[in-house]
């Protein structure tokens, strides 16, 4: 597997997912997960969450935009718990894909993978969208860290080398 592979999945800026988004009242979203999810969890070695997820998120956004326009108080309700269903799973789903991404660069890469529990509420998808395409640049970060910690503890080793062999000399 090459690093590369999981943004190659999404291939899509956050900026322009935000955008399309709202032009399309969300849908964009549905489309967006239900086209990526097959190749996420081939790339990631999980089952995020079944295809049957994105199905409800799908029905708990129609029904909410179908409930939204009466003023009668029964479809008004239905429009509330729509609207709580339809967050409280894309929420879900933003933590089960976190975990899975953290986990993907622990195994996969040894590293580990930070990513904001905060963002991933309040932003949920679009958190996601943006963790995966920052995860090759992560990486590449935790790598010249880890080379620069190493480069620094060299230099020392051979100074305390140095030291043993001069007072090996002078004895």
């Amino acid at each position: 597997m090459n690093i590369k592979d999981l943004k190659s999945v999404t291939n899509i800026g956050t900026f322009k997912l935000l955008l399309l988004s709202c032009i399309t009242g969300g849908i964009y979203l549905l489309m967006w997960m239900y086209r990526n999810q097959a190749r996420l969890n081939a790339i990631l070695g999980q089952n995020i969450v079944a295809d049957k997820f994105i199905i409800g998120l799908g029905v708990a956004l129609y029904w909410s935009g179908v409930a939204s326009g009466s003023g009668n108080p029964v479809t008004l309700m239905i429009n509330v718990i729509a609207l709580i269903a339809y967050a409280v799973m894309y929420v879900m789903w933003a933590f089960k894909m976190r975990k899975a991404l953290q986990h993907y660069a622990v195994t996969q890469y040894h590293f580990k993978f930070k990513m904001n529990g905060f963002y991933t509420c309040i932003f949920t998808i679009f958190y996601i969208n943006y963790c995966i395409n920052d995860f090759e640049t992560a990486y590449n970060e935790h790598l010249s860290f880890t080379n620069k910690n190493s480069d620094h503890l060299q230099p020392q080793e051979t100074v305390t080398e140095t030291v043993i062999e001069e007072v090996v000399e002078t004895k």
